[in-house]
Parts: C-alpha cells; structure tokens; sequence
C-alpha cells in the first residue's frame, strides 16, 4: 500500500494528515520534529498548531496568516 500523505487548506488552516499504517519493527520517537515545527510555527504566526492522532490517522493542523 502506497504512503499518501493529504496537504489541503480548510478555511484558515492548513491541514497535513496521513492514514496510519502499523511499521513491522516500531521506532522509539523524541517527538522533536513534531516540537520543531509548533516552535518555528509559533515563531513565525504568533499561532499554535493543532496536532490529532486517533488509530487510523494523523493531522496536523497549522493555522494561516493572511499576507
């Protein structure tokens, strides 16, 4: 099964969000990616981004600045 990763824009948000699929040999994770992107996005809008995790998928939602 292919890796499909959704990048769409709902109102003011972009929206990032993959289905999950179960990895044969999980990898511990730091989450500093994760904590990478909300500080830089942070940084840069003044805005905190939305992160939501369930069984079947993962999104992040990062909200938009108008120019």
């Amino acid at each position: 099964q292919p890796f499909t990763i959704s990048i769409r824009t709902e109102g003011d948000m972009l929206v990032v969000s993959n289905r999950k699929a179960p990895k044969l040999e999980p990898e511990p994770s730091t989450g500093i990616g994760l904590k990478n992107l909300s500080s830089r996005w942070q940084l840069i809008t003044g805005k905190d981004i939305e992160i939501c995790e369930n069984d079947e998928e993962f999104t992040v939602r990062m909200p938009l600045q108008k120019p």
